[in-house]
């Protein structure tokens, strides 16, 4: 439907009582949409020929069906698995992992999951997905990240499903990584 024959639609259901003798004998409808006019239209101030009332027009729109083709996840809300932090042995929080990094550490000006104990570092690690894999990074922490089952330090690297990740030889913090079933992300 163009322009045109919407605005004569709406005039005509929202003043049929307009007077015949307002009517151009020309076949615009009851609104003449042409370039002179609304020029015209522009300057005179009394006419206000985009003022024309449609808050009570209710308009049948049809719509087409949402193809699932064109419906997409973002790739940062793919989530390739779930890190548990816990701090002295209780569970402090749990955190998915998706293609934003998760970034650990003491000072909230540089990481994103702050914990404040004193064995983590202002910025200690960063947990990332790659390729649909999880790794684990060491930003050159104090204290250093370790991964527990066999108690190599880590500097980067990738992590299993069920990995514990001690922040600090100590141990009061530790990380288990979980990862997700999706077999999209080759995981």
């Amino acid at each position: 439907m163009s322009f045109k024959s919407f605005l004569n639609k709406i005039i005509k259901k929202k003043a049929p009582e307009a007077d015949e003798s307002e009517k151009k004998e020309t076949d615009k409808g009851p609104f003449d949409i042409s370039a002179e006019n609304l020029e015209k239209a522009k300057s005179d101030k009394n006419n206000a020929p985009f003022d024309i009332g449609l808050d009570n027009i209710e308009i049948d729109v049809e719509q087409d069906p949402i193809s699932p083709d064109i419906i997409t996840e973002k790739e940062e809300d793919i989530i390739f698995g779930e890190i548990d932090i816990y701090v002295r042995d209780e569970k402090f929080t749990t955190k998915k992992i998706s293609k934003q990094e998760i970034t650990i550490g003491r000072d909230p000006a540089k990481a994103n999951l702050i914990i404040l104990e004193p064995i983590i570092s202002k910025l200690h690690c960063t947990v990332f997905a790659k390729e649909g894999k999880i790794f684990i990074k060491d930003n050159d922490s104090t204290n250093g990240t370790y991964l527990v089952r066999n108690g190599a330090i880590i500097t980067e690297q990738e992590v299993k499903e069920k990995d514990t990740i001690s922040l600090g030889k100590t141990g009061i913090v530790k990380l288990i990584i979980k990862k997700t079933n999706n077999k999209e992300n080759n995981i």
